[in-house]
Parts: structure tokens; C-alpha cells; sequence
């Protein structure tokens, strides 16, 4: 390695890897355990895909315009290695390939650009299922990235309101305690509301159908019924809270799908005013809001309070500030465009304003965003 590459995966072991993961240590980090030896061992595929996001990120924290042609440079070999190894028979399903779609689908947090980039989890989708075939598919790191996958699906879900790719397949079944701790139960809770979603979508055919005509409500029942029973199994307080904040998340994630129903109905109130209080008892400098963007983004989009909006907008910001991911600022513009629409809707008297849906707002606006 030269100079230049050897900075960059420093940034990545030091630095970068921790903002992917919710581990307290590097040690603990299941990104920098799994991956990094890999990207050191030799050039290919997943070391470009690493210092990609490396020179991203230097941009985005030194505000530097020559990271540009490094940007690029690396981008083009990881494309070109990684359509290279796809077409090996030896390592079109290997633990390197894998990492390096799913880093790809991760590098959107750099990006500095909102233009919509192509998902690279239907390829991850693919890789998995010729590789889950197979008789030798397991590895610790294997597991790691089967992980991954399962939240950026389901997180994916809720953006493209769409059912998750491997939903109901053996590998939805793999441990995210590595990535994810106290909140592993609930996406598969989060999963199952997406696929009712998806279902909602196929049956109904007019704005005027009744949730009453909508035959999965006795699932939906039963999921409010489970949500309302859960309680985190840490109990560590930041976890406890990120737990909190993503159980309330989704009950507004619910009551949306299943019900049509947002803020000003008092309901969706209390449930953003309960994830507000839960976001709050966690420090902006804990690794565990690496992943609270969707919960932000959830509660705050339904926010009509000035207090609570305030809030919001204010902790994307910090998060930014701390963090140096673009997306979060991103999430954050797409929450303002979010309730710029619903305040017009409002002050046109529209009843209908507690039905716009945030993710139809952004979709009319040609917006994509990154909730993992």
C-alpha cells in the first residue's frame, strides 16, 4: 500500500467502522473484527469499497474538494473488482463479496450527493441465496453480514414500502445481537408490519376503502398486542431507551400502515412524544445512535409540536455535527419537506392532513433517503 491508502484504512479502523457500529470498544466492533482483516489482506473489491467511503468521509469532515478525484478513482476500482469477482465462481459468493455489496449500500451515509444510487441488496439478496444453498456456508462473519443485511432490508421496507427480499426465508432467522443488542426482536415485528403493508397495497384499490375492509387486521391486533407486551431485554439504559424509541417507532409505523392514521390523531402523539423522551435519555456521543436515524425520522415526521419538531431537527443536527454523515442531514431536510407539507395541508383545512404518509410526501418529491 502507498501513503495515501494506508491513511485512508486508518480512518476506516479508527474511525469509520466505529460510526457503523453500536459497539462501546473497536474490539466489540463486529465491522472492524470482521472486515478489516480482510481489507488488509489484499487488494480487491472490499478494500477499494473501504477507502470509497474513507476519502467520503475526510471530505465531509475537512470540507475538502480534493478528496474528489480520490473519491472517484476508488469508486471506479471497487466497481470494476467487484464485477470481476461476481463472475469467479469462487468468489461471487464469498464473505468478501458479500461485505462489499452490503459496504456499498452503506456508503449512501457519505455520499454527498442525493441523487438515488442503484440498491445493491438485491444483489446481497442473490449472493446469500446461492451461498445459503450451499453446504458451507457458515463462519462467524458470514453470520455478521447475514445480520447486516436483514436490518438494511427491513429498514429498506419502510422506504420503498415494500415487502423485505428474504422475508420468511431461513436467513431472517440469524442472530443481529452482534449489530443490533436489545432491539433484534422487534424488526422482525417491524418486518411483519412491512409485509402487511405490501399486502395493503395489492387489495387496496380506492381512497375510500375502510380499514374494516382490510382482512389482516386481527394480525395487526395481535402485533399491537405484542408491541404493547414487549420490554427490552438489556438492561443497560442507553439500550433500554433505544429499545423504548424504536418500539414506540413502530407503533406509529403501525398505525400508519394498518389504521392510515398519523399526527394530529392523539394516539400517533403520544407515541412520538414517548420515542422523543426515550431519544433523549441517550447522549448524542453514544455508538448507539448509529442507529436512531429511523426512529428519528418516524417520530419527528409526525411531530406537530414546535417544542418537539425542535427537538428533532436539533438532534439530526448534533448527530451530524458528531458524526459527519450526510445522510443525516439528508433525513434531516426530508423531515422539514415532510411537515412543510403537512402544515399547508393544514392551513388549507384539508381533513385528510393526519393521512399524508411521510414516505409518499418524499416519493412525490422525488426524494430518497437512507433510514438504516
Amino acid at each position: 500500500m502507498d501513503l495515501g491508502d494506508y491513511r485512508l484504512l486508518c480512518h476506516w479502523s479508527n474511525v469509520l467502522s466505529s460510526l457503523l457500529s453500536v459497539a462501546p470498544t473497536v474490539e466489540e466492533n463486529p465491522f472492524h473484527q470482521h472486515l478489516t482483516p480482510m481489507v488488509n489482506d489484499a487488494a480487491g473489491p472490499l478494500r477499494y469499497t473501504v477507502l470509497f467511503m474513507a476519502a467520503e468521509h475526510l471530505a465531509a469532515l475537512h470540507g475538502q474538494q480534493s478528496w474528489e478525484t480520490q473519491t472517484l478513482h476508488y469508486h471506479n476500482l471497487a466497481i470494476r473488482s467487484l464485477s470481476e469477482a461476481l463472475q469467479d465462481p469462487n468468489e461471487a459468493a464469498s464473505d468478501s463479496t458479500l461485505a462489499t455489496v452490503l459496504l456499498m449500500q452503506l456508503s449512501t451515509y457519505f455520499a454527498s450527493d442525493q441523487d438515488p444510487r442503484a440498491s445493491h441488496l438485491v444483489a446481497a439478496e442473490c449472493i446469500i441465496r446461492k451461498r445459503w444453498s450451499s453446504s458451507s456456508w457458515d463462519s462467524p462473519c458470514w453470520r455478521f453480514l447475514l445480520s447486516l443485511f436483514r436490518y438494511r432490508d427491513i429498514m429498506s421496507s419502510i422506504s420503498d414500502g415494500s415487502r423485505p427480499l428474504l422475508y420468511g426465508y431461513a436467513a431472517a432467522a440469524v442472530e443481529s445481537e452482534q449489530l443490533l443488542g436489545g432491539i433484534t426482536s422487534l424488526l422482525e415485528l417491524i418486518s411483519q408490519i412491512s409485509v402487511l403493508q405490501s399486502q395493503k397495497k395489492s387489495i387496496m384499490t380506492t381512497a375510500d376503502d375502510e380499514p374494516s375492509d382490510f382482512p389482516f387486521l386481527a394480525v395487526a391486533s395481535a402485533l399491537e398486542t405484542e408491541l404493547g407486551r414487549w420490554t427490552a431485554p438489556s438492561s443497560e439504559p442507553d439500550w433500554v431507551n433505544t429499545a423504548e424509541a424504536y418500539r414506540h417507532a413502530t407503533f406509529i409505523y403501525l398505525y400508519r400502515v394498518i389504521y392510515n392514521i398519523g399526527t394530529p390523531h392523539p394516539v400517533t402523539i403520544r407515541h412520538v412524544q414517548r420515542c422523543r423522551d426515550a431519544l433523549r435519555a441517550v447522549p448524542v456521543e453514544s455508538p448507539l445512535t448509529s442507529v436512531h436515524v429511523w426512529p428519528l425520522f418516524t417520530a419527528g415526521c409526525e411531530s406537530s409540536d414546535l417544542a418537539d419538531r425542535a427537538f428533532y431537527r436539533q438532534r439530526l443536527k448534533d448527530m451530524y455535527d458528531h458524526r459527519k454523515l450526510r445522510s443525516l442531514a439528508r433525513v434531516r431536510m426530508a423531515m422539514e419537506d415532510v411537515w412543510v407539507q403537512k402544515d399547508t395541508e393544514a392551513q388549507r383545512g384539508l381533513e385528510h392532513v393526519f393521512q399524508l404518509d411521510c414516505i409518499d410526501v418524499l416519493k412525490q418529491r422525488g426524494r430518497v433517503i437512507e433510514l438504516g
